[in-house]
């Protein structure tokens, strides 16, 4: 049985590299094609296209490792467990290839498409400024590609949000990442808010903290909360990550919060390969964020997500050690180490997790395990 098995484990790797290997003679281009505009990957246009995240076929998308992607390079670099460094590595150092017709048509829907704020420097200079001489982002990706991703994340928001600002998703990291980075330093914080509006203010300070809260289990606690809570439901008190204080949202902007953070998710999904990939922490949280959202009748913006799958049809991950890791972590786990992670990562910078519901007649903290 033992031999059994094991040639059933040669099999399998043989398989899946020919598959990896037939794939490759794909006519393809480069998610980050020169054919296209040099803004926005291909993906990203297709995710501010369509309104929702898509999960393309084996005739339109190769999956390939990208071999020049050094983990060291990321916002990740200090991750330290063995197990979350090798699932991390196989998930970001994946370069999406798409197919000519594939990009042909991605490329023209996004031409033709309207971007409800205008492109102008101007609009924004101050901001702008701002960013490129009192910040460091470039400690957040090596490569320059943090900048991308929040230029992607303010054009979503501005094209699928159009009743909130999108400046909130431009700025949701200045005060802090997950892993304890922060492009600007506490006594900057006054410059900064002078260039915002009070609400701006408001949700860029809120997001490192409920970005963390959320992937420690946010939602699940509030699940536990009976419907007469949540109708009751006054405030949220938190502790903002840069320097700990304690602050608070209305519950009015608590649920528009939460739609910032579910747009944000959308830039960490995979563009193919979704049921390999389900136990992905960042997928996890998206998908019960989405859902909470949903069965609350809080999704103010426009997220269409169906995870219904292409079937037979639906592409391959590259075959690599730490993908095979990757997709047969159990999910809890998954979750967990992501979890225990941030809560590292907290507790180092003395951040608070605290989470604290205030509601018409008492107010309650919430424990978020």
């Amino acid at each position: 049985p033992m031999v059994e098995r094991c040639g059933v484990v040669a099999l399998c790797f043989l398989l899946g590299y020919l598959a990896v290997r037939r794939r490759k003679r794909t006519k393809t281009v480069p998610n980050d094609s020169s054919t296209t505009w040099k803004g926005h990957s291909l993906s990203r246009m297709a995710l501010i296209v369509r309104g929702r995240p898509t999960e393309f076929r084996a005739d339109q998308v190769v999956l390939q490792r990208m071999d020049s992607f050094d983990l060291n390079s990321t916002i990740f670099k200090s991750i330290s467990s063995p197990l979350s460094r090798l699932v991390l590595d196989a998930r970001l150092g994946v370069e999406v290839f798409y197919s000519s017709a594939a990009a042909k048509v991605i490329s023209e829907e996004y031409s033709t498409l309207k971007i409800s704020v205008p492109k102008q420097i101007s609009a924004n200079a101050g901001i702008y400024d701002f960013m490129q001489t009192q910040c460091d982002f470039s400690c957040e990706h090596a490569d320059g590609s943090f900048l991308d991703h929040l230029y992607f994340c303010h054009d979503y928001s501005a094209q699928h949000y159009r009743a909130h600002s999108p400046r909130v998703l431009l700025l949701h990291s200045i005060l802090g990442v997950g892993t304890n980075i922060f492009p600007i330093k506490t006594e900057q914080i006054a410059d900064l808010e002078a260039l915002l509006t009070p609400f701006e203010s408001r949700h860029i300070s809120a997001f490192p903290s409920f970005l963390r809260l959320l992937t420690v289990g946010l939602v699940d606690a509030m699940r536990k909360l009976s419907q007469q809570d949540m109708s009751q439901l006054k405030h949220v008190h938190f502790h903002r990550v840069i320097d700990n204080m304690e602050c608070s949202v209305t519950v009015e902007d608590f649920w528009i919060h939460l739609n910032y953070h579910v747009m944000h998710f959308l830039d960490f999904l995979p563009a193919a390969a979704w049921s390999l990939q389900l136990n992905d922490p960042l997928f996890q949280v998206f998908r019960e964020l989405y859902d909470f959202l949903k069965q609350h009748d809080k999704c103010q913006c426009t997220i269409n997500f169906d995870l219904t799958s292409p079937g037979e049809y639906a592409a391959g991950l590259p075959l690599t050690l730490g993908t095979l890791v990757a997709r047969n972590v159990p999910m809890k786990l998954a979750r967990t180490l992501g979890a225990k992670t941030i809560r590292k990562y907290s507790r180092e910078c003395k951040h608070s997790l605290k989470c604290t519901f205030e509601f018409a007649e008492a107010r309650r903290s919430i424990i978020v395990q």
